[in-house]
């Protein structure tokens, strides 16, 4: 499967193909000065920002967005919202730079960060005291996961 996302999160996409096709799916990102993120600062997906075996939804994804958005907009450079399911809404689990910690869980910056976050619709606000660090959702899973290999291409 080829597929062109057209502003639409890859991983996002690389998920479904792979859940609606198997491990058949071969998916090829686009690489190109004429698409229109070419000029955007590159970053993971979003749906590496929640953990595997949860549903990855337009929702969740737009959600997460919107709070690493508003963190930026607060002055902070190196941001990743962590997605967690509750039984009662969702957790916001907030990465910064460690040279951004202390200004993060300054009092009044807290506060207006939980605003701001709980405004995005987060029930729950918390700070992961090691700072970001690139794959610490790995390992997190919300429930047990099979791996399969996929059949070589030739194969398919």
């Amino acid at each position: 499967m080829i597929a062109y996302s057209g502003g639409v999160d890859s991983g996002f996409l690389a998920r479904v193909a792979h859940e609606v096709l198997g491990g058949r799916a071969l998916a090829v990102i686009a690489d190109s000065p004429s698409l229109p993120t070419a000029d955007k600062p590159q970053l993971a997906c979003l749906s590496s920002r929640i953990p595997t075996g949860e549903a990855v939804t337009p929702e969740k994804l737009m959600q997460i967005e919107q709070a690493e958005d508003r963190l930026r907009d607060l002055g902070f450079r190196e941001v990743r919202v962590r997605h967690h399911e509750l039984r009662a809404g969702a957790l916001a689990r907030i990465e910064v730079g460690t040279d951004e910690l202390p200004r993060l869980v300054d009092p009044e910056m807290a506060a207006r960060v939980a605003a701001q976050l709980r405004s995005a619709g987060y029930t729950q606000v918390t700070v992961d005291l090691l700072g970001y660090r690139r794959g610490s959702t790995n390992g997190v899973s919300a429930a047990p996961i099979a791996f399969r290999t996929a059949p070589p291409i030739d194969a398919l």
